[in-house]
């Protein structure tokens, strides 16, 4: 049965970094930062080139947060403030050097900047849904600056991977969460959303807060 779960990984940031690396090329693993399993996940450029198509119509730019606060918010009830954004227009695949994968432009606050140069900050943490199946990344939601690989509170635990229900097949829970991502602050959802967050096992608000468009 196919199914869609959220991972977590960590990625370096350096200072003075414009363009940054999201999702690494090919197979990769986080053993000490996933959001459930150990993986393995494959980006491939087949992957990579869907992800850049269904962001390319996206206005609203991917927040990058502190230590996953779009997630943890949703239970500590701690404000989420951006530490950057990423222009989803930006996002283009990396094939060669050392570090290929899913690259994009992120404009840093002048709070995260001031930090990563003072190597308060270290890493970059991308969160993205995945086919439980074949571990193929479907999207990127949002990203965060941490210092700590392995993430295990009880907020990111609930939105460990689980399957879907076989009514709700890959490309339309894309929809769903396209829309949502798009209509949701306005306080119109998708009709099969209910269905959808049924199928993860997870709230309304939560489920709203993972794919970056709290109401």
């Amino acid at each position: 049965m196919t199914g869609i779960g959220m991972a977590i990984l960590t990625l370096r940031v350096r200072p003075g970094d414009r363009v940054v690396r999201l999702i690494p090329a090919g197979e990769f693993h986080a053993p000490r930062g996933a959001m459930s399993g150990t993986g393995p996940w494959m980006l491939s450029v087949q992957a990579a080139r869907r992800i850049i198509a269904s962001n390319s119509a996206r206005q609203a730019h991917i927040v990058v947060d502190y230590e996953h606060q779009q997630i943890a918010s949703a239970t500590n009830g701690q404000p989420s403030p951006a530490a950057g954004w990423v222009d989803p227009q930006s996002l283009s695949w990396v094939e060669n050097g050392p570090e290929p994968g899913l690259y994009g432009a992120v404009t840093w606050t002048a709070k995260a900047a001031a930090m990563i140069a003072a190597d308060e900050y270290r890493y970059l943490s991308p969160v993205f849904p995945y086919d439980v199946t074949t571990g193929e990344p479907t999207d990127l939601l949002h990203v965060a600056l941490t210092n700590t690989p392995a993430i295990d509170h009880a907020s990111v635990a609930s939105l460990s991977a689980v399957a879907v229900a076989p009514s709700l097949s890959v490309d339309d829970q894309r929809g769903i969460h396209h829309f949502n991502r798009n209509f949701g602050p306005l306080g119109v959802l998708h009709p099969e959303t209910a269905r959808l967050v049924a199928a993860l096992g997870i709230g309304r608000d939560a489920y709203m807060v993972s794919i970056g468009a709290r109401v």
